[in-house]
């Protein structure tokens, strides 16, 4: 069963073994199955600059995106 169109958000998923850590980014899409909250996996964000990451993210909340020019114009 394909899920339902909703809303898509970026997920920081931590794994932690034998003291270290590792960050996955993953671009998820969530929906309603019967009561339930699931969550399908649209991409894995872990290749990205963190930079693109946190950009990504501020575009899904509905924030705008400023290119600047290397003269510092707009």
């Amino acid at each position: 069963m394909s899920p339902a169109p909703s809303a898509m958000h970026v997920a920081r998923i931590v794994h932690k073994a034998g003291g270290k850590s590792c960050v996955t980014w993953l671009l998820r899409q969530s929906y309603r199955d019967g009561g339930k909250v699931k969550h399908h996996t649209l991409a894995n964000l872990s290749a990205l600059p963190e930079a693109t990451v946190t950009g990504l993210q501020a575009v899904l909340h509905g924030q705008g995106l400023a290119v600047l020019e290397p003269d510092g114009g707009l």
